[in-house]
């Protein structure tokens, strides 16, 4: 007897069930490498500070007007006559195209200009370039050390950004007492993301004698001084029992806190927790909430879910329509639930014509993304093979030639 998506649905989405391929796998976001257009705040804060020949107020209120062509005048002007802020301005102004084309090589020039004059925000703002690629060839060593400058100017964000590049590996190779001794030292000047990397190594044991006791203490640190990363973590950590009696309502409770500020983990695990009913009365509607404010961010296990629900008429009328777009949507970043759920559409004609040649297909892509001990490859495998049957050799052929060239348009996904 077929399997459809409703099984796959119900018990594919716990953390810690299934893992491989599609299914959720514990992951943290926190590490994402910063664009250099957070740092607008830092220039801000010290536009003003530290210049005998500072541009008039006049240039940076007319910078945050967006009246560029003013502030670029005003700034220019006094990035000539060695105001190190201004040229800061100039290069973030050349960085992000505002009032000019974007140009990598003026940025360079002018955050160098302003790093020899000893600001210590230009000096982050040139590793960054060089830890991005950005108007020059992609170089960690040079990105250690021009953060390093800035680090020893004080600049916290600049030990973490060490620290990262170290965790995640400098020219691919990690280091990671050298990543806790950054981060440490950004922690101890305020760095929430910092702490919170502290407290992932401690966890995951990366170089360390995995501590979840520590890697708690560091969560909250960072969650205190406002990390949403950090306080999906402690949520992941109640949820799972890691270090801490398992406790689902305080799961929830740091679920709720990141969700509700964006965070498309923890709007998945909130959406979740209501959809198997962990720690709060079962509610189909409200884990249709949270799965689409965390599909919508693209999070393929959500939009898969967000699929089923659709699919088995749970949270909203049923319809097959909705749960092919969500399906196709999870489908294109590789998720084999999505991709054996859009088989049984096609098998079984719901929500598209009926297509025997395309439910193979995506049977047999589900299949191939899954290893062979993971029981949702036994599903799809049984899926296609209660199917084949029923189908020419000709349509076999056909379909495992699409299959082949689906894979071959979407490798690694």
């Amino acid at each position: 007897m077929r399997r459809r998506g409703e099984e796959a649905f119900a018990s594919g989405v716990r953390t810690g069930t299934v893992e491989g391929a599609g299914f959720f796998l514990r992951r943290r976001v926190g590490m994402v490498r910063r664009s250099i257009v957070g740092w607008l705040p830092v220039l801000l804060a010290l536009s003003a500070q530290g210049c005998d020949q500072a541009p008039p107020e006049d240039a940076y209120g007319a910078y945050r007007r967006h009246d560029y062509a003013q502030a670029l005048q005003w700034f220019r002007n006094a990035a000539e006559r060695g105001d190190a802020n201004a040229a800061d301005y100039l290069g973030f102004m050349y960085d992000h195209g505002q009032g000019v084309p974007r140009d990598y090589a003026q940025a360079m020039a002018w955050y160098r200009k302003a790093a020899a004059q000893g600001s210590a925000v230009a000096a982050f703002n040139v590793g960054n370039m060089y830890e991005h690629g950005l108007g020059v060839p992609r170089d960690d060593a040079q990105a250690v050390e021009w953060y390093g400058k800035a680090a020893a100017g004080g600049r916290a964000e600049a030990a973490f950004a060490i620290g990262a590049l170290y965790d995640q590996g400098v020219d691919g190779r990690p280091d990671y007492l050298q990543a806790m001794a950054w981060y440490r030292q950004a922690a101890e000047q305020g760095s929430a993301d910092a702490a919170f990397g502290l407290g992932k190594i401690y966890e995951q044991g990366h170089g360390v004698k995995q501590d979840y006791a520590k890697a708690l203490q560091w969560y909250r640190q960072a969650a205190e001084q406002g990390s949403v990363a950090a306080a999906f973590a402690i949520g992941d950590m109640y949820d799972h029992g890691l270090g801490v009696r398992r406790d689902y309502g305080l799961a929830i409770q740091w679920f709720r806190q990141a969700a509700e500020r964006g965070y498309a983990y923890a709007e998945f695990d909130l959406g979740n927790m209501y959809d198997q009913g962990y720690g709060v009365k079962q509610d189909d509607g409200e884990a249709m909430l949270w799965y689409r404010k965390a599909a919508d961010q693209g999070y393929s296990v959500a939009q898969s879910n967000l699929g089923g629900l659709y699919d088995n008429g749970r949270g909203a009328r049923q319809d097959y329509a909705k749960a092919m777009l969500w399906y196709r949507k999870a489908a294109e970043q590789g998720d084999a639930v999505a991709l054996n759920n859009l088989g049984v559409l096609y098998e079984d004609g719901k929500g598209v014509m009926r297509d025997d040649v395309e439910a193979y297909k995506w049977y047999s892509v589900a299949a191939s993304r899954l290893s062979s001990g993971e029981q949702f490859r036994a599903l799809a495998v049984r899926n296609r093979n209660d199917l084949a049957p029923k189908m020419k050799p000709a349509e076999i052929k056909q379909a495992q030639a699409l299959a082949g060239a689906w894979n071959a348009a979407h490798p690694g996904k």
